[in-house]
């Protein structure tokens, strides 16, 4: 049997090999490549050169009716916890874009871009869905976080135990986001999207929410150590300036009585 690649070109039919190969009935040993035609030569045609592929589009960030939609859909959840409005950001928007690009290959939604922003990934098998659709799947995520302790119930977020994503929709002193639109990936098998925002949330000891630093938690601790240089309090609060009152009020110049009296 013949080992190598095979291709074909205008009715032509290119087997390279070292071995035996079966071609149109023929048994031949070659080296190197032998050209094999199925029609006379001189009906054959020239070989039209291939047009190489033209490079994708540069992608143009515009603020059309998928942008406005995710920005909206981001805004009607943080109102529901009271959070103040995202604006749309072009430079996200392009940034969001560019990662999904790189990963229309592998569709890896654990892999995140290298930049400093907050970041959302979403991807899920081909079907028709909505901007709100994505970002209510985020904010789900609100049934795993304790807002008491303000710190995620499962403590390390986990698969099926997450809250990050939840906390990048909602975190108070973020002004921006950006999001990707849908890219098909994976040989359009799934789509993936991206938002990313700025500034990033997720500050440890600080309040989601207000932005407030957060008093002692087990999930927020700027110090977890007591300090035990803290001065203790003084039992006697007043004029520490005061003198202490001598304990022998007397006057200690006045001469001692001689318990000898002498006669004179």
């Amino acid at each position: 049997m013949w080992t190598g690649f095979k291709f074909g070109v205008n009715a032509m039919t290119v087997l390279t090999s070292t071995k035996e190969y079966f071609s149109l009935g023929r048994v031949s040993r070659l080296r190197g490549a032998e050209v094999v035609h199925s029609t006379p030569r001189n009906q054959l045609k020239r070989r039209q050169p291939v047009t190489p592929l033209s490079p994708l589009p540069v992608f143009v960030p515009v603020l059309n009716w998928e942008q406005q939609a995710y920005v909206k859909a981001h805004n009607d959840f943080r109102r529901k916890v009271n959070t103040p409005p995202l604006a749309w950001s072009a430079s996200l928007t392009a940034s969001a874009h560019a990662w999904a690009m790189q990963r229309r290959g592998d569709c890896n939604y654990r892999q995140h871009s290298p930049n400093k922003q907050g970041e959302n990934i979403y991807w899920m098998n081909y079907k028709e869905f909505a901007p709100t659709d994505v970002v209510q799947r985020w904010f789900t995520e609100s049934n795993n976080y304790d807002h008491n302790a303000n710190a995620c119930k499962c403590g390390m977020e986990r698969e099926g135990c997450e809250c990050g994503h939840y906390l990048n929709v909602i975190w108070s002193s973020t002004t921006q986001v950006g999001c990707s639109g849908a890219v098909y990936c994976d040989n359009q098998k799934g789509v993936y999207v991206v938002c990313q925002y700025n500034p990033s949330g997720g500050t440890r000891g600080v309040n989601p929410f207000t932005g407030a630093l957060l008093s002692k938690t087990p999930n927020n601790l700027n110090n977890p150590k007591p300090n035990n240089n803290i001065p203790k309090p003084n039992p006697f609060p007043g004029n520490n300036n005061i003198p202490k009152p001598n304990p022998v009020p007397a006057n200690n110049n006045i001469p001692k009585p001689n318990p000898v009296q002498a006669n004179k």
